[in-house]
């Protein structure tokens, strides 16, 4: 009995490159809205997670900082409710 044939390398490349999205693209369905939390300023710091879906990478940095900034101010302060 003989083995199957092994795809050589080159086809398998050509699949995985195929496959592969420019480092720009975004799925459409990535982020979907975050639940409510209850407090304001949390809920409004993850709003700006819809932003990330529509920038391109080098852009997305910012925002995420910023949503760490902001949530990271709410937990230094949590008996303060916005």
């Amino acid at each position: 009995m003989s083995d199957p044939p092994v795809p050589s390398h080159e086809d398998s490349s050509e699949a995985v490159a195929s496959e592969t999205l420019p480092s720009d693209a975004v799925p459409s369905d990535a982020v979907s809205p975050p639940p409510a939390t209850g407090d304001p300023r949390v809920d409004d710091a993850l709003s700006r997670l819809a932003e990330v879906e529509v920038l391109p990478r080098a852009e997305q940095v910012a925002v995420y900082t910023d949503i760490h900034r902001r949530l990271a101010a709410v937990l230094a302060d949590p008996e303060s409710r916005g």
